[in-house]
């Protein structure tokens, strides 16, 4: 990763903030917010968790907080002056100069991304395609921390620090719907004025505080159950129509005769068993919901807390048309 694969927006951003490298730290290093959304995560994260900072800049605070912390930390930014320094701030965190737009990391590597105001030096497309992509370096169940400020602009020319950037920014209901549709869960957001200095007009910065759950598509699963349990039904309609049709001549069980209606020389009626009149809605005199189990709400697609497929049991393939191999 270097600078090498820049496109020319990205080389002309990355020699601004080189420029304003020494000042960013002292303006911008001890925004109380920005420290509080780390604050946040370090109460979340299980011990030794590898973190990737976007736009790390000079390391401070984000890096050399989760690393005090005891966590292993990679910091990515666009300035090699950013790199420099923060290489030196945080000297046992990785920092790589790269392009969040166009890094790439295996799937799963990290269990937390920060992405504190750097995203927003992407033009709005890229802001998107980037989030889709950070997702799928994540280990779930994850965190992300994203921050940005409110607007509603696109890669839009602003002074910053004697320097000329381009910005992008949305309105805040945006950004959340862009989190949600990415299967981000925004366990709280906040919006806080922030002013660097008494020469610089006052902004508004988000801070969205997000998890990452990977699920499978729940509603198309208990559809696929639901077809799958039909068919069932059906198969087992004909089992019994065959069963009706051909009297005692039909099935032999270990080399037994056997009918569908005697057992041991008794009668019998599937309606009843021991005498007893049974109702496929009761058992024991104890009214029976398909969808409930000893008065505990029942899902078919869970067990125990272990989610579970129709089509496999104990790690085993099973296909209804086969069950131990007895026909």
């Amino acid at each position: 990763m270097n600078s090498d694969s820049f496109s020319q927006e990205t080389h002309e951003q990355a020699a601004a903030f080189d420029h304003i490298a020494e000042q960013y730290e002292v303006v911008f290093g001890l925004n109380k917010n920005h420290m509080a959304a780390v604050s946040w995560l370090l109460e979340r994260l299980p011990p030794n968790s590898h973190i990737l900072d976007i736009g790390s800049g000079t390391g401070v605070p984000t890096a050399r907080l989760l690393f005090d912390a005891g966590h292993k930390v990679t910091g990515i930014d666009i300035s090699s002056e950013m790199v420099r320094i923060a290489k030196y701030n945080v000297p046992t965190a990785t920092f790589l100069q790269a392009d969040a737009a166009n890094v790439t990391f295996p799937p799963a590597s990290f269990y937390a991304i920060t992405a504190f105001f750097s995203l927003l030096m992407l033009r709005r497309d890229c802001i998107e395609s980037t989030l889709q992509k950070l997702k799928t370096m994540l280990q779930p169940p994850s965190y992300f921390i994203l921050s940005m400020v409110e607007g509603d602009f696109d890669y839009k020319k602003i002074p910053f620090l004697s320097q000329s950037l381009h910005v992008s920014a949305y309105p805040r209901d945006v950004i959340a719907r862009q989190l949600e549709n990415l299967s981000f869960t925004i366990f709280d957001s906040h919006a806080v004025q922030f002013q660097a200095n008494e020469h610089t007009p006052t902004e508004t910065q988000l801070f969205f505080f997000c998890q990452y759950q990977k699920s499978g598509n729940h509603l198309n699963l208990k559809l696929e159950f639901n077809k799958f349990f039909e068919w069932i039904l059906i198969i087992a309609m004909r089992k019994i129509r065959d069963f009706n049709s051909r009297g005692n001549s039909g099935l032999q069980s270990s080399g037994v005769q056997w009918s569908p209606v005697e057992s041991n020389g008794v009668q019998w009626s599937p309606m009843e068993s021991n005498g007893v009149q049974w109702s496929p809605m009761e058992s024991n005199g104890v009214k029976w919901s398909p969808m409930e189990s000893n008065g505990v709400q029942w899902s078919p697609m869970e067990s125990n807390g272990v989610q579970w497929s129709p089509m496999e049991s104990i790690g085993v393939q099973w296909s209804p048309m086969e069950s131990s191999e007895v026909v």
